[in-house]
């Protein structure tokens, strides 16, 4: 499984699609451009193919979403259009449940007339901290993993009615809480202490290294 969805479309429409097209009276009928829904089919047809080629499986919790476009021209850009077509057709396409779950999300410009405009998005998939889990999704966690581990014959009997906590290394899925004193890496549960440990030692070692190698 992937964290990291990331693609490219090009090129799209100089001039940004609105989201309603223009009735005969002048005024927003309430139906999409086919300009928008043309940069729609363009974006749900690139994360379709990116997500079958990284194995991206559909989001169920938040996702940090940067969308960036590069313009050859200066034409300005409402703000509320920004983003509204991009997001609906990541949902379409499966990116996640639902576009609620862009979070944190932003959107930018930048002028590039050295190339037809296109669209970039990067999606990292984001996983519960220690902050976000209550009791009861801790406790509720902590039963899914004890039903999945295998109990060796000889414990049966001695252990019965005793309740198995996670282990280091068992794996961790999208929207999973994490029990306290743990953490996510790679996939994976790991000591909470072991992973700031590692992190500080890896610290120390860059500060050697800036010195040249002393101590």
């Amino acid at each position: 499984m992937s964290d990291i969805l990331s693609f490219v479309v090009r090129p799209i429409p100089d001039r940004y699609p609105t989201n309603n097209a223009l009735g005969r009276d002048g005024f927003r009928g309430g139906r999409k451009s086919e300009a928008y829904k043309a940069l729609a089919t363009a974006i749900d047809d690139a994360a379709k193919a990116e997500i079958a080629r990284v194995g991206w499986t559909t989001a169920t919790y938040y996702c940090a979403t940067e969308l960036t476009i590069y313009r050859s021209t200066r034409t300005r850009i409402d703000a509320a259009n920004l983003g509204k077509c991009e997001l609906d057709a990541m949902t379409r396409a499966g990116v996640w449940l639902d576009d609620e779950l862009a979070k944190p999300y932003g959107a930018e410009t930048e002028y590039d007339p050295s190339a037809p405009s296109r669209l970039l998005v990067v999606v990292r998939r984001r996983y519960p901290s220690l902050l976000d889990v209550t009791a009861a999704q801790a406790s509720a966690f902590v039963e899914r993993v004890r039903s999945k581990r295998p109990k060796p014959a000889s414990d049966h009997v001695a252990d019965a009615g005793k309740m198995v906590g996670p282990q280091v290394g068992d794996p961790v899925l999208a929207g999973d809480p994490i029990a306290a004193g743990f953490a996510v890496v790679n996939g994976r549960l790991a000591l909470h202490a072991d992973v700031l440990a590692m992190l500080n030692d890896g610290k120390t070692q860059e500060k050697r290294h800036a010195r040249g190698g002393r101590k």
